[in-house]
């Protein structure tokens, strides 16, 4: 067995694990240490980088003095995710250092924010200081908290690197996931919190505070180029630099603190998900090789009896919790898809004025369709704070199966984007030479199918979250320059 560390989230500390560290020990690992992690989070001064640095230091420190071996399991919570994926992409992997393997076999990742978090933006607010800030001179941790956004530009950068390749990047062959590296596992809950005052910032599809899109690692990478031709942008997936599925199990009655407690009795066992958090880390760090790892991903996973999908049929009234919990519908239930938009010009300057639409193509359309996906397939868009460019759209994908498809002749899901001219001068999507006065037609701008209603026609995948980079082309009107003869 190997040495386990543990690490914390946001406004935590290592005090929190203590009894996950004693659930390890009773589960035979009391003849090899288990280690607390312990790191600032909620001063404005220090990032993610800044603690995934120090870290890198504390463990090769510990390594060359033989107290930490040369590779040991790692368990996160929340945003202890981040602070590993940084540590281990940002110092190791590259094929041009010889030995620079990872030090980490299993990374076990509890709730996530792998891609954000609702609440990072609560968190920098007045309701954010009132809650925790009081009790650190009203410091939330105003760098981290950047980072947890949705949609910020860390997380994005993030995935660039221990994740995908994005199309305009060269790959430099970096690797940290792998048999012979890091083998990632995520469990994240989907149960609301039930306490006063928590409850104000529920929402379906979520622990209370990381939605299941956003923990997950299978993340999807695509460019929507309209440079070409706008009636028909190219539409170029990123590559992947782990070609496995990443199990994520999602538990019906867990929270994003309740995740975290190995032995607490699950209540949702009679919707066939007796699996205990502790049964399925046990799972993870036992995991010794390539195909175990697959065969957990299709036990959590992949299978149409896995955890994740036994826990997407449940009900309030099949889920063994109590129908008096007002936090508990069907949709507490519906698998969701996360889509983080980054818009820019052929310059690749930010684009932060514009807007998506999602027109069906049938004939016999009336609007019925457009009008369901805005209200219930469209549950939210929230643009992030650093960049209007960056906005994350949370979609529900059973509404969108179930309902959606029903309303339109055409059982796909294509997306429009509509972008407003800078000023008289500028504007996209515009015919060379034209003026930017009369803005743009609609008519002009091309549609991309994203989601179909076949398996094989669908990029959008459930519980995921996708990196959606979107290039439009941006026109300088007749005005701005011109030859005349002398």
């Amino acid at each position: 067995m190997s040495h386990v560390a543990i690490l914390h989230g946001w406004s935590d500390d290592s005090k929190s694990f203590k009894p996950l560290a004693n659930f390890l020990r009773a589960n035979g690992y009391d003849a090899v240490p288990i280690w607390l992690g312990d790191y600032i989070s909620m001063d404005d001064d220090v990032s993610i980088e800044d603690v995934a640095k120090r870290m890198d230091s504390v463990v090769r420190q510990l390594q060359l003095e033989g107290t930490l071996p040369a590779s040991f399991d790692l368990i996160v919570h929340s945003t202890g995710g981040l602070v590993a994926r940084e540590w281990l992409s940002g110092y190791f992997g590259d094929p041009d250092v010889a030995g620079d393997e990872p030090p980490v076999k299993r990374l076990v990742m509890l709730a996530p924010a792998n891609f954000g978090s609702r609440l990072a933006s609560t968190g920098k607010s007045m309701v954010g200081r009132a809650f925790k800030g009081w009790k650190n001179g009203f410091q939330t941790g105003a760098r981290m908290l950047k980072a947890l956004e949705l949609s910020s530009p860390f997380a994005w950068n993030l995935a660039c690197r221990d994740l995908l390749v994005a199309d305009d990047t060269v790959d430099d062959g970096r690797r940290i996931y792998g048999a012979d590296k890091v083998l990632p596992f995520v469990i994240v809950g989907s149960r609301a919190y039930e306490e006063w005052p928590r409850r104000l910032v529920n929402e379906f599809g979520s622990d209370g505070t990381v939605r299941v899109a956003a923990a997950n690692l299978n993340v999807m990478g695509a460019t929507i180029d309209f440079t070409q031709d706008i009636a028909n942008p190219t539409f170029r997936p990123w590559a992947s630099r782990f070609n496995e599925v990443i199990p994520i199990a999602v538990l019906p009655d867990r929270d994003h603190t309740s995740v975290t407690q190995p032995k607490l009795v699950d209540r949702g066992s009679s919707v066939g998900v007796p699996e205990r958090v502790g049964d399925l880390l046990l799972q993870a760090l036992a995991c010794d090789s390539l195909d175990a790892y697959r065969a957990i991903g299709a036990k959590w996973t992949t299978d149409d009896d896995s955890v994740t999908e036994r826990t997407s049929k449940a009900s309030p009234e099949t889920s063994g919790l109590s129908l008096g919990e007002a936090v508990f519908t069907a949709e507490a239930f519906h698998q969701y898809i996360q889509v983080n938009v980054h818009v820019v010009d052929d310059h690749g300057v930010d684009v932060t004025d514009y807007f998506l639409e999602y027109p069906s193509q049938s004939h016999d359309d009336t609007g019925e369709a457009a009008e369901y996906f805005q209200h219930h397939v469209l549950e939210r868009v929230d643009a992030n704070s650093q960049s209007k460019a960056r906005r994350t759209l949370y979609l529900d994908r059973t509404d969108l199966m179930k309902s959606y498809y029903g309303l339109t002749a055409d059982h796909t899901l294509k997306m429009r984007i509509v972008a407003a001219p800078i000023g008289n001068n500028v504007g996209y999507f515009l015919a060379p030479g034209s003026s930017a006065k009369s803005g743009q037609s609609l008519e002009a701008v091309g549609l991309v199918k994203l989601h179909g209603e076949e398996q094989a026609d669908r990029w959008l995948r459930r519980h995921s979250t996708h990196l959606v980079k979107i290039i439009v082309p941006r026109e300088p009107s007749a005005n701005v320059f011109k030859l005349k003869s002398s």
